[in-house]
């Protein structure tokens, strides 16, 4: 019996004949080989370039947590106009302004939440 670890450390057995291997009596070609090929599903990754590269996060400065906590102690939910208008004069994203808000107000309901303890 293989172990997960023999098949991670060396190539991969093929346990399943390979598509190309069976049988081509098959009139639909739209129909599933009769046979799995998991061969390459064991294998690693072709190459690092078709990995996606993390995009760091991004910390909101000074200047705009304080113009975002103007608008928030204004309104909890500020319309779509707001939140492009707010991203435009900060250097931020509509969606990066939505997501601060939501945060917000999570924030809020979570310290409401233990007070009432």
């Amino acid at each position: 019996m293989l172990s997960v670890s023999s098949l991670l450390n060396r190539d991969p057995p093929c346990l399943y004949t390979k598509h190309s291997q069976v049988e081509t009596t098959q009139q639909d070609p739209h129909q599933r080989p009769a046979v799995l090929d998991i061969c390459n599903l064991l294998s690693p990754p072709a190459s690092p370039k078709s990995e996606k590269k993390k995009i760091k996060r991004k910390r909101a400065t000074a200047k705009q947590v304080q113009v975002l906590n103007q608008v928030f102690e204004q309104t909890l939910f500020p319309s779509t106009q707001l939140r492009m208008q707010l991203g435009k004069e900060l250097g931020m994203s509509p969606r990066t302004v939505q997501i601060w808000f939501q945060n917000r107000r999570q924030a809020i309901r979570m310290r409401e939440r233990r007070a009432n303890l």
